[in-house]
């Protein structure tokens, strides 16, 4: 019974510290609260997630048409069916329903 007095009377005299003490007696850093981290649901960008929502273009296609300053839904609605068709060698129907998918989500 004496011994607990013994330390609880040590903690109240020992002088207060900001860095907080390890078991060795070394002082540790101070260390912050960690961040919460979540991982996005789709690591692609946004815009080229948007031009994905059109059936036929996928990842490459995605990148392909935003090399061409194709960075959206907006931008390909707007484009050239026969330019796309010489720069991306994709047959022009394939470009025109792109296209035509585009302006249907404008």
């Amino acid at each position: 019974m004496g011994e607990a007095h013994i330390a609880e009377g040590y903690e109240k005299h020992l002088a207060p510290t900001t860095t907080p003490m390890s078991v060795t007696g070394i002082p540790m850093p101070l260390i912050g609260p960690s961040p919460v981290l979540t991982p996005p649901a789709d690591s692609s960008p946004p815009l080229k997630k948007e031009l994905k929502t059109i059936k036929g273009i996928n990842d490459e296609m995605a990148a392909k048409l935003d090399m061409l300053g194709i960075e959206n839904i907006d931008d390909l609605a707007k484009a050239s069916a026969e330019a796309l068709t010489r720069d991306l060698k994709v047959p022009e129907a394939t470009i025109q329903n792109w296209i035509n998918r585009a302006k249907q989500l404008q």
